[in-house]
């Protein structure tokens, strides 16, 4: 489940992929499949989806449409050991945490895990070796405080990824639209 990214602000964040890519070898999230995940399903049943989809339509019309704003930088787990780097959500991260909760729980019931800690971010990429760590850290602080944009959120999708040797390729199976509408 994901939410996806307006045109203007996926140009924002490959602006910044092309920043960073002299300071590390990496995999860029390519443009098309930049978004915010909310939950991550794995290998999904058919038989299955059906209940998934019933599920996540109860949730999103439960969900009033919402603005988020993607602001500052970070890395996972932390600056020092650097794996994913992401942007963050600033306006409407609750919105988004409280949405995934209500996810996970409902999820919960159809036998898939609960998340132990959930960050709203947009993975930008997946590092492989850094090699200027300190001017990366720099880089990455230096765009704690800019805004790439705000969108207002009026659905969540239930996506499908596919791995491919060139990565992964992301289908939309079915948008929700959020507050029922």
């Amino acid at each position: 489940m994901a939410i996806n990214l307006p045109e203007d602000i996926k140009s924002r964040l490959q602006s910044v992929q092309e920043r960073l890519s002299p300071l590390v070898t990496w995999k860029p999230v390519e443009r098309e499949n930049l978004h915010v995940t909310l939950k991550f399903l794995g290998e999904v049943d058919d038989h299955k989806l059906n209940r998934i989809e019933e599920t996540l339509m109860e949730v999103s019309s439960a969900q009033e449409p919402f603005v988020m704003e993607l602001k500052g930088a970070g890395a996972f787990p932390n600056l020092n050991y650097i794996r994913v780097l992401w942007i963050g959500i600033d306006k409407g991260s609750n919105e988004i945490r409280q949405l995934m909760a209500r996810i996970d729980s409902k999820l919960a019931g159809l036998g898939f895990s609960k998340e132990r800690e959930y960050v709203p971010h947009v993975t930008i990429g997946r590092v492989k070796a850094i090699m200027r760590r300190g001017e990366l850290a720099q880089a990455i602080r230096s765009l704690q405080e800019l805004s790439f944009g705000s969108a207002e959120v009026k659905s969540i999708a239930l996506m499908k990824s596919t791995l491919t040797s060139k990565g992964p390729i992301y289908n939309i199976l079915k948008e929700l639209p959020l507050g029922g509408n």
